[in-house]
C-alpha cells in the first residue's frame, strides 16, 4: 500500500483528483499574434489563456502550419513551455527559415490531456531572403513542345522560382534582359515573356526584393540560337568520314562537308554545321544545324536540331521533332569561316567593291598586294586548317608585299579583315 503521506504520492493523488473533477473544463484560447508579417528568423510572441488544470507532465506547444493546405498537412513545433495550472501565458519563438509564403497560421496544443486551441484567426505572411533561380522555355515551337532552349525571334518564358520549391513572397521584382530583348526591362511579375532579336550569348538578371527581409540578384548567361548561324573561325572542317572525340564536354565546333558522315557518339555539347548531302550520327546535348538535304541519324533523343524544312531522319521515329526547330530559311554565315577546300568561295569575297589583286600566284616567295582598300584592320595568311601562319599590322597603303618564302609548298588563304567585313583570297606556294 502506497504511503500517501509521502509528498510525491500526495501530489500525484491531488493532481488526479483535480483532473477528474475538472475533466471537461480544460481549454486553450489563443490571443493576438505580435505581427502579421515576419521575416524568417524573426521572434514571435504568442499570448494564450488556459482554463482548467493539466497533468504534471503537461507541455504547451506552439505550432505553425500552412493554412492554405489545412493543418492536416503537418506542423512545425516552434516553441513550448511546461505548466499545469490555469492562467495567462506567453510563448516566445523564432520563425523558421525554411518558409516563404502567405497564409500561415498558428495554434497552441496541450499534452496532458491533449487539447487543441483554435488557430489565431488570420493569415500570417512569412518572407525569406529570396534565394532564386530562373528557368525558361520557348513558347511557340512548330511541333507545339516547350523545349528548354531559346530561339531568336520566338517568345521565351522566363520564370523566377526558389531552389527549394517554396513560393516566392516578394514586394518587387526587376528584370533586365539586355538591349537585344523585347522588352529590355520589366518591373513586376515572377514570369515574363521575352523575345530576342538575334542569336548569341545574352546576359539576363533579376533583382527580387522581399520587404525588409532583404533582396537578391540572380544573373545568368543564356545561349540564343538563330536561323543564320555564323560558322566561327575555329570550326574544325570535316572532309572525310570520321567521329568526334569520345566522352567529356568538348564544346568543339565542326563544319561537315557534303557527302561526309560524321559521328557524334559519346561526344557531348558540340556544335555541328552540316552541309547538304552530309550525314550526322547521334550526339548528346549537341547543337546540329542541318542544311536541307542533310541527314540526322539517331535512334535516341540527344541533340537540338535546327534545320530548314523537313529533315531526313531514317531512325529517329515519330518523336524526331521533340527537340527540333524548323527555320523558314536556314543560311550559314561564312564571313569568318576557316579555309575549306570544299567551299573555296564560301567566305564573303565581295564585301568591298574595289577588287584586291595578288601576284604572282602561284608564288615561290613573296606576293604583291594591289588595290587593297584603305579600311584594312589586319591581314593574315592561313593554312587549310585555319591556323594563322603570318599576321601583319594594319596597312594604310593600297599596295604592299608579303613574304611567303618560309611557307612549305601548298595552298593558303590571305584574309583581309576590313571595317566592312572580310575578304579572303587563295594563293598557291610552289
Amino acid at each position: 500500500m502506497k504511503n500517501l503521506h509521502h509528498p510525491s504520492s500526495f501530489l500525484a493523488l491531488l493532481t488526479t483528483l483535480l483532473l477528474v473533477g475538472t475533466a471537461n473544463a480544460q481549454s486553450i484560447a489563443i490571443g493576438k499574434v505580435s505581427a502579421q508579417r515576419f521575416c524568417a528568423g524573426d521572434s514571435v510572441s504568442v499570448d494564450f489563456t488556459v482554463t482548467g488544470f493539466f497533468g504534471h507532465t503537461n507541455v504547451f506547444t506552439l505550432q505553425l502550419s500552412n493554412y492554405a493546405g489545412g493543418f492536416a498537412n503537418g506542423f512545425q513545433n516552434i516553441g513550448s513551455i511546461t505548466d499545469t495550472l490555469p492562467g495567462k501565458f506567453t510563448i516566445k519563438a523564432s520563425i523558421p527559415g525554411a518558409v516563404g509564403a502567405a497564409q500561415y497560421r498558428i495554434r497552441i496544443i496541450g499534452a496532458v490531456p491533449y487539447i487543441e486551441s483554435p488557430d489565431n484567426g488570420s493569415d500570417i505572411s512569412i518572407s525569406t531572403t529570396p534565394y532564386a533561380k530562373v528557368e525558361y522555355k520557348t513558347m511557340a515551337f512548330p511541333n507545339g513542345n516547350n523545349a528548354p532552349i531559346i530561339m531568336a525571334g520566338v517568345a521565351t518564358q522566363f520564370s523566377a522560382t526558389t531552389s527549394g520549391g517554396h513560393t516566392l513572397l516578394v514586394d518587387s521584382i526587376f528584370w533586365d534582359f539586355g538591349s537585344d530583348a523585347t522588352p529590355q526591362s520589366v518591373v513586376g511579375g515572377l514570369s515574363q515573356n521575352v523575345t530576342f532579336g538575334n542569336s548569341g550569348t545574352k546576359k539576363i538578371s533579376v533583382r527580387i526584393v522581399a520587404g525588409n527581409c532583404g533582396s537578391t540578384i540572380y544573373t545568368s548567361t543564356v545561349s540564343v540560337f538563330g536561323c543564320n548561324p555564323i560558322i566561327p573561325h575555329n570550326a574544325i572542317v570535316i572532309d572525310s568520314d570520321s567521329s568526334a572525340e569520345q566522352g567529356g564536354y568538348g564544346g568543339h565546333v565542326y563544319w561537315v562537308n557534303p557527302g561526309k558522315t560524321f559521328s557524334l557518339y559519346g561526344a557531348c555539347c558540340d556544335t555541328v554545321f552540316a552541309e547538304p548531302g552530309s550525314t550526322i550520327k547521334s550526339g548528346l546535348q549537341c547543337v546540329v544545324y542541318l542544311k536541307k538535304g542533310a541527314v540526322y541519324s539517331s535512334a535516341e533523343l540527344g541533340s537540338l536540331i535546327i534545320s530548314k524544312g523537313d529533315v531526313t531522319s531514317p531512325e529517329y521515329g515519330p518523336n524526331y521533332d521533340t527537340y527540333a526547330f524548323s527555320c523558314s530559311s536556314l543560311e550559314f554565315d561564312y564571313s569568318v569561316a576557316p579555309p575549306n577546300v570544299a567551299h573555296p568561295l564560301a567566305v564573303n569575297d565581295n564585301v568591298v567593291t574595289n577588287p584586291i589583286e595578288i601576284f604572282p600566284n602561284p608564288t615561290t616567295g613573296s606576293i604583291t598586294i594591289q588595290s587593297a582598300p584603305e579600311n584594312i584592320v589586319n591581314v593574315t595568311v592561313l593554312n587549310l586548317l585555319g591556323e594563322t601562319l603570318i599576321s601583319l599590322p594594319k596597312y594604310q597603303e593600297s599596295n604592299f608585299t608579303i613574304d611567303c618564302s618560309k611557307l612549305v609548298p601548298g595552298t593558303y588563304y590571305v584574309r583581309f579583315q576590313t571595317t566592312n567585313g572580310v575578304i579572303t583570297k587563295k594563293i598557291i606556294r610552289q
